[in-house]
């Protein structure tokens, strides 16, 4: 059995200080469309398929419920946070200054910089029923994780 997950929710976690701070998330991802899922599904994909529940012996790419870009994210943030979340794209060659700059090694933000142009280029943007087939219920959108996950993060 494998699962291969998308573009995990939990890596808006990254920006939780830029939200806080200034309403924004600042990422290197232009308009790509990306079906984000809730790693809470990943996990419950994992139990049903090592329970013996279902999907034994196969391959699944687990998403979200649909492909959205960082700035219909944003607005989703918005709703569910209760301020004003704003998405700003920034050049690859800016990311990854300033990912150098805090710290980050080189390999580390090179490789960040890249998964960012590959969600450019598409690879995350496809749906499936993955999480349906094997839990028996939806995949989360991005509001419900930011509501249960973020929001609270934001309020300490």
């Amino acid at each position: 059995m494998i699962l291969r997950s998308s573009f995990l929710m939990s890596n808006l976690l990254g920006s939780l200080s830029t939200i806080g701070q200034a309403g924004r998330i600042f990422l290197p991802a232009a308009d790509a469309r990306v079906a984000m899922i809730d790693p809470r599904d990943v996990a419950a994909c994992a139990a049903a398929v090592l329970s013996g529940q279902s999907g034994v012996g196969e391959t699944h790419l687990i998403t979200g419920p649909e492909a959205i870009t960082f700035t219909q994210g944003a607005r989703r943030l918005s709703t569910a946070l209760g301020r004003t979340v704003e998405y700003v794209a920034v050049p690859d060659e800016a990311a990854l200054a300033c990912m150098l700059e805090a710290g980050l090694p080189s390999w580390l933000a090179e490789g960040v910089v890249g998964i960012f142009q590959l969600l450019r280029e598409g690879i995350n943007a496809d749906t499936t029923d993955s999480v349906r087939r094997l839990t028996g219920h939806d995949p989360r959108p991005v509001a419900d994780f930011a509501h249960d996950l973020m929001a609270p993060l934001l309020t300490r």
